[in-house]
């Protein structure tokens, strides 16, 4: 099972709000996949952080 598929099944065992898989990819993952392959720098964990809690705002 794919980390986009996983996600959701965790969030709903613990009660919590269930992220859709395309806004998560939309959201999460195309931004950080961004970073790491064209802007050839490290990508902060603060960084990263940011970008799924802002995904996970939009609940």
């Amino acid at each position: 099972m794919e980390q986009t598929d996983t996600m959701p099944v965790r969030a709903a065992r613990r009660g919590a709000p269930v992220p859709g898989t395309e806004l998560m990819t939309d959201d999460g993952v195309a931004p950080i996949m961004d970073r790491i392959l064209f802007r050839h720098g490290r990508l902060e964990a603060a960084c990263t952080r940011e970008l799924v809690a802002h995904a996970l705002g939009r609940l």
